[in-house]
């Protein structure tokens, strides 16, 4: 069995998951959710969002995102602008966002300016640490399902060793049968 691992925090055994639902008057729900590697946090930011940011956003037209968020950064600027009140913001701000796209009856895309209604995605794995025949199982069943973009994790302990695993999966793909 592999680990999971990444290059800042180490070992990651679990996840956890912050769900925030915004509902609106009209009855629409709006949902932001945030995933914590190895639920670090959590209680921390379910604090800040319930005791501290709600205020923002309660009673408030969603229609109103900047001024939803311009309030909820006035609330946390003592406490800077990332760590645990940047993802307490970020959950509460894509709940908002949500639920301003359903009222309005678009997708969040559109409502964004989007135009093209498809774009071309990167595959990702959590692959630190994954030895190298699995690494190249994992590129190719990446490829298999369709995916022409790929990102490898970097940041093993010795660079050699990084240098390595990149160029074992560009030799894969040079022979790859697109």
């Amino acid at each position: 069995k592999t680990r999971l691992t990444d290059a800042m925090m180490g070992e990651v055994k679990c996840f956890g998951l912050i769900i925030a639902r915004v509902k609106v008057s009209s009855g629409e729900e709006g949902v932001g959710y945030i995933v914590l590697p190895n639920n670090v946090g959590g209680g921390a930011i379910e604090s800040l969002i319930t005791r501290d940011l709600s205020a923002a956003v309660l009673g408030q037209p969603v229609e109103r995102t900047e001024r939803i968020w311009n309030e909820m950064d006035a609330l946390m600027k003592s406490l800077g602008r990332s760590g645990l009140a940047s993802r307490a913001m970020s959950v509460l701000d894509i709940a908002v966002w949500d639920a301003k796209a359903k009222i309005c009856k678009k997708p969040l895309w559109q409502l964004l300016g989007g135009q093209h209604d498809s774009v071309n995605v990167v595959a990702s794995g959590v692959d630190l640490m994954l030895p190298l025949k699995d690494l190249i199982r994992q590129t190719e069943r990446f490829l298999s399902a369709g995916f022409l973009a790929i990102k490898i994790k970097v940041g093993r302990r010795e660079m050699k060793e990084d240098v390595q695993r990149v160029r074992a999966v560009r030799a894969f793909l040079d022979n790859y049968s697109f």
